[in-house]
């Protein structure tokens, strides 16, 4: 496929390079569920946003945490609002008409996600803004604010150090339990205009001087530039949606096939070849399906899925 002309962002391998066999666990904004679902057409085995989206840094160092400890939620962290239930910690796609209905819910997606972080080689951290909006009845920072009463908050803008506080210690909670385990931050490419742009600038680059601090911190945390390749490579607004703040599917493919380039060795990368041509040729609609010629065409098919 052939782009726009543009300047090249030079992107170091990453190492150690994924594999079919590691397990991904995937948290932060709506950027990660858009590479996580790319992961998960291709097959690989991934988890993703086992709170829903979540976009600042204190309330992903926070699931972190929770994920690698053994807290279950009970009807102490719910509150009821126009007919539903809510958790702060999560985001509206878990409210339920049914308290005990939404607890069981999140509780058993929490219990499978931990399990998938025990098991997991990866963990992908996608950060969207250092404002952060907290409650004033309680002082903690909320996850979403599920369209409540605005007086009900306080919103602000945090430092490098506290979004650096805030990851660091949910780093140090998962790699104490899973060792092994190899962290990828990214911080998503989404403009938050409603902020104006330079109040959004400022948020991203305390979200990017936190990264490198935790590069700096950790032999296992890694930055890859999802920001910096959409936002200065592709910078130009055929690849974004109209209002000319999120990448459109352009921009996003080109991010998943750079992030294929660099993250996946040799082998993988002739795995997922051939597991994308059992998908074209699965998706393929025949104009005679019972002919001789389509026939073997699907006993191939079916060799080649299964091999």
């Amino acid at each position: 496929m052939s782009y726009p002309i543009r300047t090249v962002l030079t992107i170091q391998p990453l190492r150690p390079a994924l594999q079919y066999e590691d397990g991904i666990l995937a948290i932060g904004s709506c950027f990660a569920e858009n590479i996580s679902a790319h992961l998960i057409d291709c097959k690989f085995k991934v988890e993703m946003n086992p709170f829903g989206i979540l976009f600042n840094p204190v309330s992903i160092g926070n699931a972190l945490c929770m994920l690698a400890n053994k807290k279950m939620y009970g009807t102490a962290d719910n509150f009821l609002s126009d007919g539903l239930w809510f958790s702060y910690d999560h985001h509206g796609r878990f409210a339920h008409p049914d308290s005990e209905q939404m607890l069981e819910q999140i509780n058993t997606v929490l219990a499978r996600s931990r399990q998938a972080l025990r098991n997991a080689k990866w963990v992908i951290l996608t950060l969207g803004t250092a404002h952060v909006w907290w409650l004033n009845s309680s002082g903690e920072v909320v996850a979403n604010c599920h369209k409540q009463d605005a007086d009900a908050f306080q919103r602000r803008l945090l430092s490098k150090d506290e979004v650096l506080a805030s990851l660091n210690r949910g780093i140090q909670e998962i790699t104490h339990i899973n060792p092994s385990i190899e962290v990828l931050l990214t911080v998503s490419p989404v403009r938050y205009t409603r902020d104006g742009l330079v109040d959004s600038s400022r948020s991203k680059a305390r979200l990017l001087l936190a990264c490198e601090a935790l590069e700096q911190l950790h032999s296992n945390v890694h930055y890859y530039p999802v920001y910096e390749l959409v936002i200065d490579e592709l910078r130009d607004y055929v690849f974004f949606e109209l209002g000319g703040t999120h990448p459109n599917q352009l921009a996003i493919n080109i991010v998943w096939e750079r992030l294929v380039e660099s993250w996946l060795d040799e082998d993988t990368r002739a795995q997922l070849g051939a597991i994308e041509k059992i998908k074209r040729a699965i998706s393929h609609k025949a104009l005679h399906p019972a002919s001789q010629k389509h026939q073997v065409f699907k006993q191939k098919t079916l060799q080649e899925l299964q091999e």
